[in-house]
């Protein structure tokens, strides 16, 4: 675990909503968990966290332990809380797929 989190901010300006989440993150004090969605890849999109990443079911937790990215796999970003993972594969509700009260379109049936 370290001991602060450096943010590197390689750009000459930056925009009201990356402002407003680097002041969530300042004055979180670690009180509640910060998670990030998966849809985008930019540095930018993740306050230049992406070393602090967390997967945790479907979304990145933001957590105190730095994890270096793959350079050559940018898709593949921060660390996996393995056994939180199993249980939420093992334990998955499908959304009553097998139902036949349920349309299924013929790709996937």
């Amino acid at each position: 675990m370290v001991d602060f989190i450096d943010i590197k901010i390689t750009e000459s300006a930056i925009y009201k909503q990356r402002l407003l989440m680097l002041d969530v993150v300042a004055n979180n004090d670690w009180i509640r968990p910060i998670h990030f969605t998966g849809g985008a890849f930019g540095d930018d999109d993740y306050i230049w966290m992406k070393d602090y990443l967390q997967l945790d079911g479907m979304t990145y937790k933001l957590v105190p332990i730095q994890t270096p990215t793959d350079r050559a796999n940018p898709f593949d970003m921060g660390r996996v809380d393995s056994e939180l993972m199993y249980n939420k594969v093992k334990n998955w509700d499908w959304g009553n797929s097998g139902s036949d009260d349920i349309y299924h379109d013929p790709v996937n049936a």
